[in-house]
């Protein structure tokens, strides 16, 4: 709600934005994403079992406002299995997140089952975003 610069200030020294949790098996990629233009957002690309013949790659959006083309594509060609999005209702210019009707308009169809939506906001209707051929996250017991 109105974040500034001075609410925020990203450091970094130049820390690789690829790293591994070796114990898990996991490599996780930051990838930078369009939230708001006061302060940097990233998704993160979670690669399970890297360069293994049951890899498995799943794009977390975190919070954005667009889909890039690059991710798209990876969808597309199989080198993103699952991607978890912020998906809203609310649908309007300017938008900082990615609203059900441009996740429709960016996914493909056959490419709906391997979206998980999330991060949703008041009044979402589930049962369309499932009619859509979309996935809802859910976490499990709740």
């Amino acid at each position: 709600m109105g974040v500034t610069e001075e609410h925020c200030k990203f450091e970094h020294n130049n820390a690789n934005p690829n790293f591994a949790i070796e114990s898990l098996n996991i490599r996780l990629i930051y990838i930078e994403t369009d939230h708001v233009k006061e302060i940097l957002s990233f998704g993160i690309l979670l690669v399970k079992n890297p360069n293994e013949e049951n890899e498995e790659v799943i794009y977390y959006s975190g919070d954005c406002c667009n889909i890039k083309d690059d991710t798209i594509n990876a969808l597309k060609t199989g080198q993103i299995d699952y991607l978890y999005q912020d998906t809203c209702k609310a649908d309007y210019y300017g938008n900082v997140h990615v609203s059900l009707r441009k996740l429709t308009e960016l996914i493909p169809a056959e490419l709906r089952r391997n979206v998980f939506i999330m991060h949703t906001d008041e009044g979402f209707d589930f049962g369309e975003a499932k009619e859509l051929g979309f996935n809802i996250a859910e976490i499990e017991g709740v």
